[in-house]
């Protein structure tokens, strides 16, 4: 049972940092649109920036980022 519990936990672990990367994902498309929407290019490293700056905001821990897409 002790397995169980820390499987268990893991398992819930996961879940909130599933979530937290898909809050993350949400509020990195709102910024993206809004910028988007006044005509200013955004090329693929300054949008991995945000996303970065996003998730240190965010207090997430658990992601990696690579450079390509």
């Amino acid at each position: 049972m002790i397995i169980y519990g820390r499987v268990k936990g893991l398992f819930n672990q996961q879940t909130l940092i599933k979530h937290k990367l898909a809050q993350l994902f949400k509020v990195l498309c709102k910024w993206f649109a809004a910028v988007q929407s006044e005509g200013i290019p955004m090329p693929g490293p300054i949008i991995i920036e945000k996303a970065k700056s996003f998730y240190n905001e965010m207090k997430i821990n658990d992601c990696t980022f690579c450079e390509g897409w």
